[in-house]
């Protein structure tokens, strides 16, 4: 344990001292051994009923800390439970100063710090305002990258230290097992680096005979080499706190006296309440990075979706939108490779060492490879370091290039520095004793690429094949080719729903101004709403399309079905500025149905008569009985149908030729869908029209249930 405090290990209930760190004697000012004492026998009786009110508690860890008389002597304590044993810790209570105020770490996230702030400038805030509470020399901002490595990003500290700010250190600087302690312990404090440390007498925990597990006692011991480490740059006391992004350690805020320095806990439980609050704001600043990148590529992506769609030869117009193609991934250059023949755009390796790359892919069998050292896999990538690769086709890929960013690392001192020294415990690895600045130069690397980037390229990948799939499915079996594409797409389309709600959560979360996001997110939710929708209706037209499409069926009250759902479009039919007259029977009509499916066919019929009925029209639901059916009629006076274009009505994907230009919205679905749910509950739908500007009527049968 470090010596200025004490650990107690005790056994509930009765509160007996099963362990005792070497040190409790001397602090406590008792005689002799303080184990197989009751602690009531040390502590004063005022304290003693305090800490058996606060241990009813399942997790005494946040009410702490308990101040607590023992042997005439002040204290704070922090109790904790773990593996079945009760670990109480004293530190001498201290006085944290007049001029500390705890609430102002909560009062300092949540209202100064601007949400518009880029994530170095937030880092460089933090370490400023952690300096001001804690009072260290030097507080720095340190960033993990995906290989451990760390990163200085910001830096407080006296003005006459040398500075760090830019400098790396290496993985091994803090191994993993300090890591998993850094993501258990938000806090960690060391107040004094030439501490002697004090042993747990007995050494053993007599219930099990096995070393108390010590990861959560904030008194626990250092190792010796990260002791050695700090005392090598002239560190005094040292003051860590985590910073976390989605449950991973993202860094740490690293604080460095270079003299003895105590913080009492709570101040230190300050500290703790900040790694929280900052970690969330992290997390919201990262992912918002990542969501305006990933923005910025779903326009790009959206760009030469279209213009595919509008081309006879769709992956050669890929190669003319040189600024979306590799704007899509943030490249300087691109190739779709069509078997034999290579389209290239931007800067590119020559044809022949692109198809020697294809080979290589195709080798490793690698249909979606990324590489930012590409020397280091193909010894013939040239000048170029990073590519990103998908395949489409049997001998048909999209390749992006990035060159080399040679860059100058600078390490604080040599990251490659391996000394064994031996003493009283054998051989181990010293600590580097020079933090000089070191360079390193990494040639044949490019920039990463991110998740979002190699997305883009699955996203434009799966949209030639689905315009792939078009042009097959009218050359080929066009039904079997179009239930293929609309699985895939359903797929595809199907993915991105949950992170576009997690980023209108984070949006709202996250922002300074909510006046202003506000219509913004509702606009997203709306948009997911439509995704949502168009995914269903291609999940069930693909389904139909395969005698796959199943109903449950129960005796249900159409009645009530039929209100919900007209009541239910309500609110657009009055936005489009449509009347909506709604008459059904006031007795229930018992169907045998499925009453979701049932809602589906009055629902896109609505919407359907919606769509194409202009503001100041009318759209009539009926339901009525007779000849042992039940009839959902669905009127309006909208655009009309022509009589040559009816029986295209319930055909997935046609569309029936208007005479009045406009734009439509939807994929066609909404009708095919009605037809094949009236079908599968043993009914029909049927369409009349008295032709173009003179409205439509839709009539669904469904058999009644006679059944009692």
């Amino acid at each position: 344990m470090q010596p200025h405090g004490i650990l107690l290990a005790l056994d509930e209930p009765g509160l007996t001292i099963a362990q005792a760190s070497e040190n409790a004697v001397r602090l406590l000012g008792t005689s002799s051994p303080l184990t197989d004492l009751g602690l009531d026998e040390v502590m004063s009786p005022e304290s003693f009923t305090l800490l058996k009110h606060i241990l009813n508690f399942a997790d005494p860890r946040p009410l702490a800390p308990l101040r607590l008389m023992i042997g005439g002597r002040l204290f704070d304590g922090i109790a904790h439970r773990h593996n079945g044993r009760l670990i109480l810790e004293l530190e001498p209570a201290i006085p944290s100063g007049d001029d500390f105020d705890p609430d102002r770490l909560v009062k300092f996230t949540l209202t100064n710090l601007r949400n518009d702030l880029r994530l170095r400038e937030f880092c460089g805030i933090v370490a400023r305002e952690v300096r001001t509470l804690t009072g260290f020399d030097r507080v720095m901002i340190y960033r993990f990258d995906p290989d451990w490595n760390g990163e200085v990003v910001a830096e407080e500290k006296r003005d006459d230290l040398e500075p760090f700010l830019g400098l790396h250190y290496p993985a091994s600087d803090i191994p993993a097992q300090a890591r998993r302690l850094y993501h258990l312990n938000l806090v960690r404090h060391i107040p004094d680096l030439t501490y002697a440390s004090s042993p747990l007498i007995p050494e053993m925990d007599p219930r099990t005979g096995q070393s108390l597990d010590l990861s959560h006692a904030v008194l626990r011991s250092v190792s010796p080499i990260h002791v050695e480490y700090l005392q090598n740059m002239g560190v005094g006391a040292s003051l860590t706190i985590s910073l976390m992004k989605d449950g991973r350690l993202w860094g740490l805020a690293a604080c460095h006296h270079y003299a003895i320095k105590f913080l009492p806990y709570r101040v230190r439980a300050g500290c703790e309440t900040l790694s929280i609050l900052v970690s969330l704001q992290l997390s919201a600043k990262l992912d918002a990075e990542d969501l305006r990148n990933c923005v910025e590529a779903q326009n790009c992506l959206g760009r030469l979706t279209n213009k595919m769609a509008g081309s006879a030869e769709p992956e050669e117009a890929l190669g003319g939108q040189l600024d979306d193609l590799t704007g899509l991934t943030r490249s300087e250059g691109a190739a779709v490779v069509l078997g034999k023949r290579v389209i290239l755009a931007g800067q590119t390796p020559e044809v022949e060492q692109i198809r020697g790359m294809i080979r290589w892919l195709q080798a490793g069998g690698q249909d979606d490879h990324a590489v930012h050292h590409l020397s280091a896999e193909f010894p013939d990538a040239g000048q170029t370091s990073g590519l990103l690769a998908v395949r489409f086709g049997e001998d048909e890929f999209l390749l992006w290039f990035r060159p080399e960013k040679a860059a100058a690392v600078y390490w604080a001192g040599n990251p490659h520095y391996k000394r064994v020294v031996t003493g009283p415990n054998g051989s181990r690895l010293s600590p580097r004793g020079s933090f000089a600045a070191w360079k390193e130069s990494q040639l044949g690397r490019s920039e990463p690429w991110g998740e979002c980037e190699r997305e883009a390229a699955r996203g434009l990948r799966d949209a030639v094949r689905a315009v792939q799939a078009r042009r097959t499915a009218g050359m080929q079996a066009e039904a079997l080719r179009r239930d293929d594409f609309l699985a895939a797409v359903a797929h595809e389309l199907r993915n991105p729903l949950s992170p576009i709600r997690n980023a209108t959560n984070l949006i709202r979360l996250s922002s300074a101004r909510p006046e202003m996001i506000a219509p913004a997110t509702d606009m997203i939710d709306r948009q997911v709403g439509h995704l949502t929708r168009i995914v269903d209706d291609l999940w069930d037209a693909s389904r139909a399309g395969r005698g796959k499409l199943q109903v449950l069926l129960e005796r249900i009250n159409l009645t009530e079905v039929v209100r919900d759902a007209a009541e239910d479009a309500r609110s657009g039919m009055e936005t489009a500025g449509l009347i909506l007259e709604i008459q059904v029977p006031s007795e229930p009509v018992w169907v045998l149905g499925d009453a979701v499916r049932l809602a589906q066919v009055a629902g896109n019929l609505l919407t359907n008569a919606r769509k194409f009925t202009d503001r100041g029209g009318r759209v009539a639901v009926d339901l009525s009985t007779g000849e042992g059916v039940a009839t959902l009629t669905v009127a309006d006076t909208g655009v009309g149908i022509p009589a040559a274009e009816l029986p295209k009505v319930f055909v997935a994907f046609a569309q029936v030729e208007e005479t009045v230009e406009r734009s439509r919205e939807g994929l066609g679905l909404g009708l095919a869908l009605v037809k094949a749910f009236a079908e599968l509950h043993g009914g029909g739908v049927r369409v009349e029209s008295a032709g173009v500007g003179l409205g439509a009527t839709f009539r669904v049968n469904i058999p009644l249930d006679p059944s009692p």
